[in-house]
């Protein structure tokens, strides 16, 4: 009730009644729900049911609490394991459960659901279950990683991800901006920053991603820098302020390390074409008596900050105490109403899979905590790919065998990002225990899913194969693996015509050879398994 877009109610067999569905909601189509008068709150949480409804080709499902992303997944393809056509067209239809839990004060909440669903009526989409639940804590909990736990409440500003809100610069054409340092931002419209040794955090490892937000307000068009990064030089630097830039840079300016550049997530607003990706210089701020993200952390030209066209600035120049502001708009100066803002997502603890920080509304994909047998494992973490929510539990290099050791092959605080094959592992009871539904392997070019009935890497086990695209695929029991699994030729007849076609099989663990096997390329291959 009370939506704003297409309001009617279809029914799709035994997954029952719904807002939406097969030939209401497609390509283009959103919903709005605005709920008003919420009573005295702290936290809200929004739940309801999603139903994926046939042919998804690597579109993705959002939901925008107050205009801000808070939730996305990505589907793919027209099969899941177990599932069969309820409604509409022959392919697979399902529901996914969707949580998302987020500090929030106002009285109000504006509900945005869309989809990147394009193409005809077999794709579509329905709502059931919706739900908004208010509390109000004393504070929120999160353990840090020396065990310990610290409580965020009173005046700190959380965006409807959780984003926790360190740095706020808004600046007006032609105003000097005073800025407060050592108080968190109360709002978006503050001019203040803190940094988190004033939370009681002292080391970077508590520190999830850092986020990066620089908008110019008074014209249209100018780009946009909205980017997350997980390295650990941004990390680190927001827990003291004391950016210093590389060891190469000296007293004053370098060439942009690999950790500007690389390594970071472009949000859904970002626009910029130039930063951070092309960045190729940074600056020692904390040698001129700058807090970090003031003056030049990265910006695009030449080795002098000022004649860049390219650039995130906050900066104050001269006995005049000119102020030069820009985002990446081709000039820096003083001209225009700008916004510079830093968060931060803190480290959360360790769950039993990516599946669960999932569930638990972590969406950015990235390296989270998981608990094993070993005691609290960085694993990365795909919160996107067919709804997200899988651990990255082997990463096969070609030139070794560790893949198929029955124990895990890693330190706890290590972990690989996906396409660095480095021979990594999880144990084996570990990895049993973290799926529940599927595994997705890769060697080489071929990529499909399958059900295991007890994973073993040393090639005890054995296993059912079911490729995203269909259900011809070749599936062999025996000593090894996923013995042998894909596509074998492009001849299948209900093949669909934009299907991938591996043109062979795979093997994980391939008769004693290194890496793993495909029949096209041969033995030593690089690979990956994913769980959920």
């Amino acid at each position: 009730r009370n939506w704003t877009g297409p309001d009617e109610c279809t029914q799709c067999g035994d997954i029952g009644w719904m807002l939406g569905g097969y030939g209401v909601l497609g390509a283009n189509a959103e919903l709005t729900k605005t709920v008003r008068d919420i009573p005295e709150h702290n936290v809200l949480r929004v739940t309801f049911d999603l139903v994926k409804i046939d042919w998804w080709d690597n579109e993705r499902f959002r939901v925008y609490v107050d205009g801000i992303l808070a939730y996305e997944s990505q589907y793919i393809g027209w099969s899941k394991t177990g599932v069969v056509s309820k409604c509409g067209d022959w392919a697979h239809d399902w529901v996914v459960p969707v949580t998302i839990e987020l500090n929030h004060t106002l009285p109000s909440i504006v509900v945005r659901v869309t989809t990147t669903l394009n193409g005809g009526a077999t794709k579509a989409f329905g709502l059931k279950s919706f739900k908004l639940e208010h509390a109000t804590r004393s504070g929120h909990e999160m353990e840090t990683t020396n065990g310990t736990a610290a409580i965020f409440g009173g005046a700190r500003v959380y965006n409807a991800s959780g984003w926790l809100l360190l740095l706020n610069v808004r600046h007006a054409a032609g105003d000097a901006v005073a800025n407060t340092t050592g108080v968190l931002p109360a709002d978006e419209n503050a001019n203040a920053h803190a940094w988190l040794t004033s939370l009681g955090f002292d080391s970077e490892d508590d520190v999830l991603a850092v986020r990066f937000v620089c908008r110019t307000l008074d014209a249209w068009g100018w780009p946009v820098i909205d980017f997350a990064t997980t390295n650990s030089l941004q990390r680190r630097a927001v827990v003291r302020g004391d950016y210093v830039g590389p060891a190469e840079c000296g007293d004053y300016s370098c060439a942009a390390s690999t950790a500007w550049t690389t390594g970071f997530i472009e949000m859904p607003a970002h626009t910029s074409t130039n930063l951070p990706r092309l960045a190729t210089h940074t600056y020692n701020a904390r040698r001129a008596g700058y807090d970090f993200g003031f003056n030049f952390p990265f910006w695009r030209g030449s080795g002098i900050a000022q004649d860049s066209n390219n650039a995130w600035t906050i900066a104050k120049f001269g006995a005049d105490g000119t102020e030069e502001y820009a985002c990446d708009t081709g000039l820096i100066g003083d001209e225009h109403d700008t916004l510079h803002q830093i968060w931060v997502r803190l480290r959360p603890p360790a769950r039993a899979s990516c599946l669960e920080h999932l569930r638990a509304g972590e969406t950015l994909s990235t390296v989270y905590p998981i608990a094993t047998s070993r005691g609290a494992q960085d694993v990365y973490c795909d919160m996107t790919t067919d709804g997200g929510g899988w651990t990255l539990v082997a990463s096969i290099s070609a030139g070794s065998r560790r893949h198929t050791s029955a124990e895990a092959t890693t330190p706890l605080r290590e972990h690989p990002a996906p396409g660095n094959y480095t021979g990594y592992k999880l144990a084996d009871t570990d990895i049993n225990a973290i799926v529940t539904e599927r595994y997705r392997f890769k060697c080489a070019t071929c990529s499909l899913f399958f059900e295991p009935i007890a994973f073993d890497a040393s090639g005890d086990s054995s296993c059912h194969a079911t490729h995203r695209w269909g259900t011809n695929v070749t599936a062999y029991e025996g000593v090894g693996s996923c013995e042998s699994l894909g596509y074998p030729d492009s001849g299948v007849s209900s093949r669909p015509n934009d299907a991938p076609v591996c043109g062979g099989y795979v093997q994980y663990n391939s008769d004693g050879q290194r890496g793993c096997y495909f029949s096209a390329t041969g033995h030593a291959q690089n690979g990956e398994l994913w769980a959920r």
